[in-house]
């Protein structure tokens, strides 16, 4: 490693970790006065609210890493511009793309760590502090135990509407089951008041079992108690359905499969997949449009200017993110446009300045 490349490297980790650091600071002291209320509200440890924020921390560090490099790169480089130093390597044969090499490689370093730590870690977090805020501080029960109302759930051959059902005790009320043959045509359907799970099967109690022939022929039959044997236990009924930052993107890539499968339009879910390879690759980006607004000229206009720069472009972007997410959402925009569009845009921008740079 050459002294130049050392040189670059320490000026831009030095920023990046600075900025990284006041980022997440200025969103934990944020976040802190928004829900301060509730803490004193329910009376909540210090202990608590001191875990609450620190698992919160990896997906802070996810979403304003992009932020963070789009800064430090535009201050580090536009430092050098200030101080005539990139006048200086020029003049001594050093092409620009030995400076701007170290800093592009950083950045791709980074793409990787938010990328494994937005898969691996702040799903895990995430939801660690969803369920400290909501179950330790706010006393509630925890979701997967909570008892839930009008289901809708489809099983493999199987439709389930469901009144009531409690994970406690694996119960159900007023249950309606509609079973179809391989060519998703109804050939049966079960009603029953009551039923609950035994340890082998569900045990249906006052019911009636129709059955419908392709003829046409529907023959019911009513009952008191019985064992109705289901391809879906308990659990089937108990899973929770997770915000998509509580999930990894292979936890959401096979939900968003599920959904798909069970008919049902996936749009939504699609999006915010295509979000979670679209947002670590920013900080690549960033890095591109700052190298570019940093040694557009020989001089810079100062640290102020550079600073004010660089949040108008992460403004900008976030905007256009956001309003991109929100059409996706929608169904106004494909999935893939709506997470990649914002990405392309601004990619292309950050090229084209920095191949213009004069050498």
């Amino acid at each position: 490693m050459t002294v130049l490349t050392r040189y670059v490297l320490k000026e831009f980790l030095r920023l990046f970790g600075l900025c990284l650091a006041t980022f997440v600071a200025l969103y934990l002291l944020v976040d802190f006065f928004e829900r301060m209320d509730k803490f004193y509200k329910h009376g909540a440890a210090v202990s608590l609210v001191v875990r609450y924020f620190l698992y919160k921390i990896p997906l802070i560090v996810v979403q304003v890493a992009p932020i963070a490099t789009l800064i430090s790169s535009l201050l580090s480089l536009g430092l050098l511009t200030r101080h005539n130093e990139i006048v200086v390597m020029k003049a001594g044969g050093v092409n620009l793309n030995r400076v701007i090499a170290p800093v592009l490689a950083v950045s791709i370093g980074v793409v990787l760590f938010t990328w494994i730590l937005g898969e691996y870690v702040a799903p895990y977090t995430n939801r660690e502090s969803i369920s400290i805020m909501n179950e330790r501080i706010r006393g509630k029960t925890p979701r997967h135990l909570r008892q839930r109302e009008n289901m809708w759930v489809r099983g493999r051959d199987e439709i389930y509407n469901i009144q009531v059902f409690d994970p406690v005790t694996a119960a159900m009320s007023g249950i309606t089951v509609l079973q179809f043959d391989a060519d998703f045509k109804l050939k049966g359907r079960i009603d029953a008041d009551r039923a609950r799970w035994s340890g082998e099967g569900w045990l249906f109690a006052d019911g009636v079992i129709r059955m419908f022939d392709p003829g046409g022929q529907i023959g019911m039959e009513r009952f008191a108690e019985r064992m109705i044997e289901l391809p879906e236990g308990p659990d089937a009924f108990r899973e929770i359905v997770r915000d998509t930052e509580e999930m990894s993107f292979r936890e959401l890539f096979r939900h968003v499969r599920r959904i798909r499968e069970e008919g049902y339009d996936a749009t939504r879910y699609l999006v915010d997949l295509h979000s979670k390879l679209s947002l670590p690759m920013l900080n690549l980006i960033t890095v591109l449009v700052g190298i570019g607004f940093a040694l557009r000229s020989e001089r810079g206009g100062g640290m102020i200017k550079s600073v004010v720069q660089s949040l108008g472009v992460g403004l900008v972007y976030y905007l256009l993110f956001s309003s991109c997410l929100a059409l996706g959402h929608s169904g106004a925009m494909p999935a893939f446009l709506a997470a990649w569009a914002p990405n392309i845009l601004f990619a292309t921008l950050g090229t084209v300045m920095v191949a213009t740079i004069k050498r």
